[in-house]
């Protein structure tokens, strides 16, 4: 087996199974409340590659030219469960206004590359030994939402926009570097000794906040002749 890329040779699958239910209610033409609950069920196995090299390689961008002193696969099976709520008040209270206010729940997933059970170590004579990690255990971060926007309809296919936002992320998905003493294990790697590896790895930080506002206006320029009526 030949290793070639960290985010290339893999054999990973993730199956996502979801249902909602939702219910709205609309006491009057002008105001609307909706709710809905989302459940997703994840099931994967991350498969890859523990590779290990004795040589120098373009290993800072994650290229592998030669074939390793030793590759071996591995795999972990991981299954997720969560409940995405969502709930939203929708309000007109003139036909050009617009105004909405929304509280949901939503999932940020790693990237498959970043889940794999992959090991790729480099000791590179001892000079600049590095190390990338696969992380089968790298949980799905949630993240909660609340927000709000009003809507101007200044005129026909002409609206502006002015929204907020605050994003509340749980165990946010973020990439990792450090530097530690490892050890290769494997006796065919030539002046196996422990060295100060720098490691790399995705990784599940504490929590993450964004704060975010602003306007936008659209326009369509339904004024000018054809063929530019349909320019915005």
């Amino acid at each position: 087996t030949e290793f070639k890329s960290f985010a290339e040779d893999f054999n990973s699958k993730r199956s996502i199974l979801g249902g909602w239910i939702q219910a709205a209610w609309a006491p009057e033409p002008r105001f609307r409340l909706s709710g809905a609950f989302r459940y997703e069920a994840t099931e994967a196995d991350y498969r890859g590659f523990n590779a290990q090299w004795n040589s120098s390689e373009d290993f800072g961008n994650i290229i592998f030219p030669r074939t390793p002193v030793s590759v071996s696969e591995v795999s972990r099976k991981v299954d997720h469960g969560h409940l995405l709520p969502l709930v939203r008040l929708e309000y007109q209270p003139r036909s050009n206004i617009h105004v909405l206010v929304e509280a949901r729940q939503s999932l940020q997933r790693g990237k498959l590359w970043e889940l794999a059970a992959t090991e790729a170590y480099d000791l590179d004579g001892g000079t600049a030994p590095e190390a990338i990690l696969g992380n089968p255990d790298l949980e799905p971060s949630v993240q909660s939402q609340l927000f709000s926007a009003v809507n101007f309809a200044l005129a026909p296919a002409s609206i502006l926009r002015i929204y907020a936002e605050y994003w509340d992320m749980l165990k946010p998905i973020a990439r990792a570097s450090w530097f530690q003493s490892f050890q290769l294990e494997d006796p065919a790697i030539s002046n196996n000794f422990q060295a100060n590896y720098r490691f790399e790895q995705t990784i599940n930080a504490e929590r993450g906040r964004l704060y975010r506002a602003g306007l936008n206006w659209t326009h369509l320029l339904s004024e000018f002749p054809h063929p530019f009526d349909q320019l915005g």
